[in-house]
């Protein structure tokens, strides 16, 4: 029986809203950090009426803890971001700290297998930190939810057809390690910078973080069995102008500013030797890698192949361009550079999206090197006027020298149909566009597979 002065029915259900409300405000925040529920609202489109938070008035399941412990832990809802139905998950590491967290990790379980059944994009806030695990006998109505091993049942993301992004804002919760580690993008915020886990961005608030996580989910489609449509009908203009400039005195990063839309790059790298990450281009949503420096690090490879593998899994266009950068030859004899190198041209050659190589500066098409060789399946290759391109047959783990290609220009490999077209790198852009909404079936449709004499088969 409640007590005489305990709120009843509908009072009770306003007195929780409130003391939720209360909970989440009375406390201390950092400079530029927000509190866990707050982040998840600022995340879900303005004025949407999608915001559903799962379990909000739950509490630890220990008496002495009930009142500190609102959510038990974490944030758990769904909501539309960009008009995609999103799950996304916030710890919550004040409410943490006074429960042994146990209703919130079945709260994480049953948000994440409503996700996968439903193919939902995934945003998670990671700030965990240390919880007092109860033992078998304490876990009361939780039963295998309360102890430690058997806490997360056979939720599998290898084979996830929407992305993952996790943002760590500080430790990761031990149930969504797996998560973390499986996830496409990783962002950090100042209080997550040195975690264990790898960070693709580093962001300087809380507010950057939800504005990076909504522009990823924007350029990231859903894999499926649809045609790629384009972002927007009406693409912005690329940020940097080249005019009349033939390209090749421009930095890596700068030949990407000059053929994706305006404020579409993402940058997982970029600077005058190496640039890579999402975009969109005419639209369409891509992956893209520049290679401009004289030889690829391990560093760099690890990025490359990192966002390859992106395109691969969403089927995003994969554009990249050759800047003059070649292989490391003496890197080149050790295991762990070949097997990047290897890695990176199996994921190329096995994405079933349309792939684009531009020599912007110098390059070949012929081989295997992993920024552009036709051995890799790459559908449409282009070479700006004052770019060197080789002529030569191209040998495994090998790429165009300057010493090999200095001032033969693209046009006699342009005569041999090395290269498809020489183009303007003001009409860049355009024309990769055009072969994009071409090629935008290539998700609908079945890989084409030659027979055993050569032939395409024209279905």
């Amino acid at each position: 029986m409640p007590e005489q002065n305990e709120p009843t029915g509908l009072e009770r259900v306003f007195a929780e809203h409130a003391a939720v409300e209360a909970f989440d405000s009375e406390r201390t925040l950092g400079p530029g950090e927000t509190s866990p529920r707050s982040r998840v609202q600022a995340l879900i489109d303005a004025g949407s009426d999608s915001f559903m938070e799962l379990g909000a008035r739950t509490r630890s399941q220990r008496p002495e803890a009930r009142d500190s412990s609102y959510g038990d832990g974490v944030v758990t809802a769904f909501g539309e971001i960009g008009g995609r139905m999103t799950a996304v998950l916030a710890d919550d590491p004040v409410a943490m700290a006074q429960s042994d967290g146990g209703v919130g990790k079945n709260k994480r379980i049953r948000t994440l297998m409503h996700a996968a059944q439903g193919h939902l994009p995934i945003v998670y806030f990671a700030q965990a930190v240390a919880t007092d695990l109860p033992s078998p006998e304490e876990g009361g109505l939780l039963g295998r939810y309360s102890d430690g091993p058997s806490i997360v049942p056979e939720v599998h993301f290898d084979d996830r057809a929407a992305p993952i992004v996790t943002i760590l804002g500080g430790e990761v919760a031990p149930e969504l390690e797996a998560l973390a580690l499986d996830s496409d993008v990783v962002l950090a915020t100042p209080g997550g910078a040195g975690m264990p886990i790898p960070a693709d961005l580093a962001v300087p608030d809380d507010a950057s973080a939800i504005a990076m996580a909504r522009t990823l989910l924007h350029l990231i489609p859903t894999r499926d069995t649809t045609a790629l449509s384009p972002l927007t009908d009406a693409p912005a203009a690329p940020s940097r102008n080249v005019g009349d400039q033939g390209g090749s005195e421009l930095g890596a990063a700068a030949v990407i500013e000059s053929i994706c839309d305006g404020g579409s790059i993402v940058p997982f790298a970029g600077d005058d030797d190496f640039a890579a990450g999402l975009g969109a281009m005419n639209g369409y949503p891509i992956v893209y890698a520049v290679g401009g420096g004289q030889v690829f690090t391990r560093p760099q490879l690890e990025v490359f192949r990192r966002v390859v593998a992106l395109g691969a899994r969403f089927q995003m266009p994969m554009v990249f361009a050759q800047h003059g950068i070649a292989y490391d030859e003496e890197a080149l004899s050790t295991t762990d550079y070949r097997r990047l190198v290897g890695q990176i041209a199996a994921i190329i050659h096995g994405a079933d999206t349309p792939k684009f190589s531009i020599i912007s500066k110098r390059g070949q098409s012929g081989g295997d090197f992993i920024l552009g060789g036709r051995e890799l399946g790459i559908h449409y290759v282009v070479a700006w006027p004052d770019a060197d391109v080789s002529t030569s047959e191209a040998s495994p783990f090998t790429a165009a020298r300057a010493s090999a290609v200095e001032g033969t220009g693209p046009w006699i490999a342009s005569g041999l149909a090395l290269v498809d077209d020489v183009i303007a790198p003001t009409e860049t852009r355009e024309r990769l566009g055009t072969m994009m909404e071409i090629m935008a079936a290539t998700r609908a449709l079945p890989p084409v597979i030659e027979d055993k004499k050569g032939r395409v088969p024209y279905r």
